[in-house]
């Protein structure tokens, strides 16, 4: 897998990708943030930080990426 943070592309497995969207997922959770943290897409997956004031707004972006192929890798807090 192609994992792209910050403009730089590595080569990394899947496994790899995975234990680091877990670390991601849970400081996310920690902060009580909604946030996209990772996007994926055809074996290329992108480490971003897009954060939301609500839940619809997050939602509605998720299906957004969702509709154009895209997985998106997200936390949603409850309020």
């Amino acid at each position: 897998m192609i994992l792209v943070v910050d403009g730089h592309s590595q080569l990394i497995s899947q496994n790899r990708f995975e234990e680091m969207l877990k670390a991601a997922k849970l400081k996310h959770e920690e902060n009580k943030k909604n946030v996209i943290y990772a996007v994926e897409k055809n074996g290329k997956a992108e480490i971003v930080r897009l954060e939301f004031v609500n839940r619809q707004s997050l939602l509605l972006q998720v299906q957004d990426l969702t509709s154009r192929g895209y997985s998106a890798h997200y936390t949603l807090i409850e309020n």
